[in-house]
């Protein structure tokens, strides 16, 4: 085979062969798939939540759960942004779209106020011009909680010191009132000593004075009305035992529990009977 007619000849002196570029790598369709997956995950778990608007404010898409900064107005339905705020972020909202459209750049306001469950939660507010072909003069609008501004740590301690004032304060008070409390039950009780103390003298002294009758009374002959009145003081308190008691020779029969003043009442009467069938024979 003559030189130049193909083979394996080397190449011409002075030649320089072409490097191999190196194959483009293709990803997988699967690994495509689970980046977005993982986009979507990520833009909705962490990222604000927002709407884009177009050049008059009206709601072209929605992203996140805008629920906590929008809501439907009542009446006809309507899809404009400023219509759609809930109470508090109108002024910085217009004011933030307003400055970005005239500068053309992004806006950010922090610390607005939306009133939510009964109080004012913080927001922060940024507005993003967006250029597109499909709408032009659109905007993003992100909307994202903002913490509560922290504490110095003197106003912290003087926080803790004015509350606990207002604990120890709280507890005075428990306890004043709950010695007044004790103190008037205390009296009570004494009281009614005192009163049960007046009634079982009052009953001894009856008692000591019938003794005194029954005493005499039996100094006296049974023929002349000497008998003594019996009383008798029993658990049971039916009409048969009663019954029982009277035939039993007992002039008068309380059950038990005895009361005081039943007990001196009974003892006068008998001791009154008494004295009339002595003076009467």
């Amino acid at each position: 085979m003559k030189p130049g007619d193909g083979g394996d000849d080397p190449p011409p002196r002075g030649t320089v062969n072409a490097p191999h570029e190196p194959a483009e790598e293709v990803q997988a369709p699967w690994e495509i798939d689970l980046s977005r997956l993982a986009d979507r995950i990520l833009l909705a778990k962490y990222a604000p939540a927002g709407v884009i608007v177009n050049e008059d404010l009206d709601v072209l898409h929605v992203r996140g759960r805008t629920g906590p900064y929008l809501e439907m107005p009542s009446g006809a339905a309507s899809f404009n942004l400023l219509k759609m705020l809930r109470e508090g972020l109108l002024v910085d909202v217009r004011a933030a779209v307003k400055r970005a459209r005239t500068t053309g750049a992004p806006v950010r306001r922090d610390g607005a106020q939306v009133r939510r469950n009964g109080g004012l939660v913080r927001v922060n507010i940024v507005v993003v011009p967006v250029r597109a072909s499909t709408a032009p003069g659109a905007f993003l609008v992100l909307f994202e909680d903002s913490p509560p501004p922290a504490a110095s740590a003197s106003k912290r301690r003087g926080a803790d010191r004015t509350k606990l004032r207002g604990q120890e304060r709280r507890t005075t008070q428990v306890l004043r009132a709950e010695l007044k409390s004790t103190k008037e039950y205390l009296q009570a009780i004494i009281n009614e000593r005192e009163a049960a103390n007046e009634e079982l003298k009052s009953a001894s002294e009856e008692l000591q004075s019938t003794n005194e009758e029954l005493q005499s009374t039996n100094e006296v002959p049974p023929e002349q009305g000497g008998r003594v009145p019996a009383l008798a003081l029993t658990a049971y308190v039916r009409p048969e035992d009663r019954e029982r008691v009277v035939a039993a020779g007992f002039n008068q029969h309380l059950a038990k529990p005895i009361d005081p003043v039943d007990l001196a009442g009974a003892v006068a009467q008998l001791t009154a009977r008494a004295s009339a069938t002595t003076r009467h024979p």
